[in-house]
């Protein structure tokens, strides 16, 4: 009789549907772990910055969408102002070093409130330190696309 499924069907099935469950299981795992190593890079990717006599600074290498695009916005809004924001300027630095420093400590609070506790030299390694590893990355991208069309 066509149409009519037997015990050994009914369980050929189910063995079916099982393996596929544990099949799709597998797949979601990885889908969700590479999500994750995603998200955990953004935290810990960073890089050591030495200065001559060995003191390091560890900024970030990954930064997460909204970061970028709040360092964006912070050197438009550095550009637009005038010699007679320095104040502004200064705290829109200490923002940009909060986001690329590693170290939770490097707040904007820290930095206004200890300005002279740092060179403002330091600082400005630091940031273009961060900005020749985005560089680096960047080509990094550049030579790995370039592979990938020939």
């Amino acid at each position: 009789m066509a149409g009519i499924l037997t015990e050994d069907d009914l369980k050929r099935v189910e063995a079916i549907k099982k393996l596929k469950a544990e099949q799709l299981a597998e797949i979601e795992d990885k889908w969700i772990a590479e999500r994750d190593n995603l998200e955990r890079r953004v935290k810990e990717c960073t890089e050591e910055l030495s200065f001559d006599d060995g003191t390091t600074i560890t900024i970030r290498t990954r930064l997460s969408e909204l970061e970028s695009n709040r360092i964006d916005a912070i050197m438009k809004m550095q550009k637009s102002l005038g010699e007679d924001d320095k104040e502004k300027k200064a705290q829109l630095t200490y923002e940009l070093l909060s986001i690329v420093t590693a170290n939770p400590l490097f707040t904007i609070q820290y930095f206004s409130d200890n300005q002279d506790k740092y060179a403002s030299l330091d600082l400005s390694d630091v940031i273009t330190a961060f900005y020749e590893e985005l560089g680096n990355r960047k080509d990094r991208v550049k030579k790995v696309q370039s592979f990938r069309n020939k």
